[in-house]
């Protein structure tokens, strides 16, 4: 099973190269207990399946000679709590099985009356960078009560985007935010409208964010369920950190992509 593994990553990456900025070697591996997940993968094969998974794609990209980054993804870590503190345990550990990450993606899926602050947010990232990791905000998506939210949960949105946004701005090893598609129809929690963009970017025609970040509809790749462990996704429009401020590209490095 775990050839199996290695064979996926290694026919994955020699595939698609550097076309990606970033792989999520794997995703969600930890519970929210801040336990192992008891998936298929690691009720079969224990932590093996973590290091065989890491050590692949390692190995694939020196012997490629490919600059694409290596990440850990998760939810429910955006500030200091016992699953983000597990997950940061789990990453210093890698190294002692001569395992390289190069970054941490932070899911990031917030609701409309969420009260991390960003400073709370800071605080939690910097423990990562810390340790030499570039972070990433891989999932953005801020969810209402319903499909057809109130004007005031409407309203209280875009904040949570700009308080989380803001965040990648005052880290310094945080090289983008990852808005997760860009409308509702085509989302996974398309009944609670978690992105509005087209209301929080351009209502009655008109810009609606101002200040922190520069507002602009997202490019998505694709819309689908969060997966765990080992697939394939590719992500969406990505806005990288920039001294003006945040602002989106559109090049072809700005590609996250998962197993």
């Amino acid at each position: 099973m775990l050839s199996a593994l290695e064979n996926h990553i290694t026919k994955v990456m020699t595939h698609f190269g550097d076309s990606c900025y970033a792989w999520d070697v794997a995703n969600e591996v930890m519970g929210d207990n801040a336990q192992m997940r008891e998936s298929f993968w690691y009720t079969t094969t224990g932590m093996e399946f973590l290091q065989t998974a890491f050590k692949t794609a390692n190995s694939v990209k020196k012997s490629l000679g490919l600059k694409t980054k290596l990440y850990y993804n998760d939810y429910n870590t955006n500030v200091v709590n016992p699953k983000s503190t597990a997950v940061l345990n789990m990453i210093k550990g890698l190294p002692d099985a001569g395992i390289t990450v190069d970054g941490v993606g932070f899911q990031s899926h917030f609701g409309f009356s969420d009260q991390a602050s960003a400073s709370e947010q800071v605080e939690n990232y910097e423990r990562f960078t810390a340790l030499g990791l570039e972070i990433a905000l891989t999932e953005l998506d801020v969810t209402a009560s319903s499909s057809s939210p109130s004007s005031d949960e409407q309203a209280q949105q875009p904040n949570v985007y700009k308080n989380t946004i803001s965040t990648c701005k005052q880290v310094e090893k945080c090289v983008g935010v990852t808005i997760w598609g860009y409308d509702d129809n085509y989302s996974w929690l398309s009944t609670k409208a978690p992105r509005r963009l087209r209301d929080i970017v351009r209502p009655n025609g008109a810009p609606r964010c101002t200040g922190v970040f520069i507002c602009r509809a997202a490019a998505a790749a694709g819309a689908s369920p969060t997966f765990h462990d080992t697939v394939i996704q590719r992500l969406a429009h990505q806005f990288r950190v920039r001294s003006a401020g945040l602002i989106p590209r559109r090049t072809e490095q700005d590609k996250h992509a998962r197993f």
